[in-house]
C-alpha cells in the first residue's frame, strides 16, 4: 500500500494495497531505498502522459506532531471519517497537512478495516519527498457513493507552479496504465503562500491518488 500523494498538498498523490489490521505500512517496506533507475509504473505513466505531479516539501528536522496514516473499523451503515494531521519544518517552513476521508452509509457492501496514509515509497529526487500522493487500503475497496477526500495543506513549494496551472485531482489506473481525473467540488491553491485546498474529491474505489496538471 503506497502512502495521498495528497500531498498533495502538500501535499502528495495517492496510492492504494491491501493492508491488515496489523500493517502499520500503507506503502510497502519503508526499508527499500528506492532509486531512479527503479521509476514505479505511476511516474513512468505520469512522464509518458506529460502530466505533473504535485510534490511535498522534503522534511529538514523530526516531525513536531505527525500521523501518516490512519486505520479504522468501518461498519457499512455508518458514517465513518478517517483524518490525518501532519505537520513538519522544511528548511525555513512549516508544512501542515490535514486530510479527511468520510465514507457515507452504505457505500460499503460490508464492514471492514480502512486505511489511508501519504505516500512516501519512492523519492523523486533529493528535493522533494515524492508526490502528493495517498493511498488506501484493503486494495481493490470499491464504493457504492463515492467516499468524500477533503485535504488542506499549508506551507508547500509551488515555486515551480502558476497560478495559472489548472490543478486536478487524479487517481492512477492500474489496468490502463494512466492517471485519470477524478471529480472534485473545487480545488483551491496559492503559489505565493503554498496554500492548497480540495473539497470533496469523490473517490470511487481505492487507487493511487495525486494532484496533477
Amino acid at each position: 500500500m503506497k502512502k495521498f500523494l495528497l500531498y498533495t498538498v502538500f501535499l502528495g498523490s495517492l496510492i492504494l494495497a491491501g493492508c491488515s489490521r496489523e500493517d502499520n505500512s500503507i506503502v510497502g517496506p519503508t526499508t527499500q531505498n528506492n532509486s531512479i533507475s527503479e521509476k514505479p509504473n505511476w511516474l513512468k505513466a505520469a512522464e509518458a502522459q506529460g502530466v505533473k505531479l504535485l510534490s511535498l516539501p522534503p522534511s529538514t528536522e523530526q516531525s513536531l506532531k505527525k500521523s501518516s496514516f490512519v486505520t479504522k473499523y468501518v461498519f457499512y451503515n455508518r458514517t465513518s471519517i478517517l483524518s490525518i494531521r501532519d505537520f513538519y519544518k522544511s528548511n525555513d517552513r512549516f508544512v501542515l497537512i490535514l486530510a479527511s476521508l468520510t465514507i457515507r452509509p452504505y457505500s460499503l457492501n460490508n464492514s471492514d478495516w480502512i486505511t489511508m496514509g501519504f505516500a512516501d515509497d519512492y523519492l523523486v529526487s533529493n528535493v522533494s519527498l515524492g508526490p502528493v500522493d495517498m493511498n488506501f487500503g484493503p486494495d481493490g475497496t470499491s464504493f457504492n457513493k463515492p467516499a468524500l477526500l477533503n485535504i488542506i495543506a499549508q506551507g508547500l513549494d509551488l515555486s515551480n507552479w502558476s497560478q495559472d496551472d489548472d490543478l486536478k485531482l487524479a487517481c492512477f489506473n492500474e489496468d490502463t496504465q494512466l492517471w485519470e481525473v477524478v471529480p472534485c467540488q473545487k480545488i483551491i491553491f496559492n503559489v505565493k503562500t503554498g496554500f492548497l485546498q480540495c473539497v470533496n474529491g469523490q473517490l470511487s474505489h481505492f487507487s493511487r491518488y495525486g494532484f496533477i496538471k
